[in-house]
This record gives structure tokens, C-alpha cells and sequence, in this order.
């Protein structure tokens, strides 16, 4: 095997892992439940106790974040939140499990209320998910697409607004008509 493909290959599987060290962390942070460990012969397998896929299920659905990596560096988040927005030079800085960071957005498609929206929409405190790609070799993250989840349910929030406005109205046409 190629030399610079296997380094490659051992990058992108050291990111990996450290990912996953990295969420058992932020996860296990946040724990106070009892957990069962996951046995091995040698007992557990060196990181404390570790959770089973249902308890992360469990984890993703309270807190809203996740976050799924491939080898080839492609990756999607959930329940990122937005601090600040810089639209002139396309810059989100988001935090993410207690990670703040940075990201330059250029080019990517932004989504909210289920309509295209620009940078400069999304505001402090908005919940995004967002996908892109990790360069290991040159360190640099690609945002392709940003869904702001908050806008979504603003939109929602609007539409059951104008819902229960209608409502009204059609109930004070009922009363002048006389119908029950």
C-alpha cells in the first residue's frame, strides 16, 4: 500500500476515533443516570462505562445534537447554535458541544422556514443543522448546506397563528349566519 494513502487512511480513522472520544466525553458530561458498561473478557473497555446505541438515541432526542462523520470526511451536525453572524464575510461563529468555532459558509445553501433565506437571517441563539466536508490533510471545513432549525419553527408558529385567525373568522360567520 501507498505510503501518503495509508497515512491518509490512519488520519481520517485517528479523527474518527477521536470524534468518538469526544462524544462518550460530551455525552457521559452531561449523565447522571445509571448506565450499563459494555463488557469485554478484560472487563470494561478502558473508557469507564460506556453507553449502549439506545441511550445515545435518548441523548440526540434531549439535547438536539449529533453528529455523523464518514471516513472520507463528509459529515452532518445537528443542533449547532449560532452566536454570531458576520454576512460580509460569510462567517457563523457556532458553538458545539462546548466547542466554539468559527465557520465560513461561503457558497452554501441556506435554508429556513422551509424556503432559501440568507446568511444575514439567521440570528444569535438559532439552532442549525448543517453538512459539509473535513479536509484532514488541509484542516479546512466546507459547509455545502445550513437548515435553521428555529426558523423552521417560527415559520410553524406563524402558520398556526394565521390558522386559529381564520378559525375566528369562520366561526364570526357562523354566529352572523346563525349556524352551529
Amino acid at each position: 500500500m501507498n505510503k501518503k494513502l495509508f497515512a491518509k487512511i490512519l488520519g481520517v480513522a485517528m479523527i474518527a476515533v477521536l470524534a468518538v472520544v469526544a462524544l462518550n466525553v460530551a455525552f457521559a458530561e452531561n449523565d447522571n443516570s445509571s448506565t450499563s458498561a459494555v463488557k469485554s473478557k478484560g472487563g470494561t473497555l478502558g473508557w469507564g462505562e460506556m453507553k449502549k446505541l439506545s441511550d445515545y438515541d435518548k441523548e440526540e432526542s434531549k439535547s438536539g445534537q449529533a453528529v455523523i462523520i464518514r471516513a472520507n470526511g463528509d459529515f452532518r451536525v445537528n443542533g449547532v447554535t449560532a452566536n454570531s453572524v458576520n454576512a460580509s464575510s460569510s462567517l457563523i461563529n457556532v458553538t458545539f458541544f462546548n466547542f466554539t468555532r468559527d465557520v465560513n459558509v461561503s457558497g452554501a445553501k441556506i435554508m429556513g422556514g422551509g424556503r432559501a433565506i440568507s446568511l444575514s437571517d439567521i440570528q444569535a441563539g438559532d439552532k442549525l443543522n448543517a453538512a459539509g466536508n473535513y479536509n484532514a490533510s488541509t484542516k479546512v471545513i466546507t459547509v455545502y448546506e445550513i437548515q435553521d432549525i428555529t426558523a423552521r419553527t417560527q415559520n410553524i408558529s406563524e402558520i398556526q397563528k394565521r390558522i386559529q385567525q381564520l378559525m375566528d373568522m369562520i366561526n364570526a360567520l357562523k354566529a352572523k349566519l346563525g349556524i352551529q
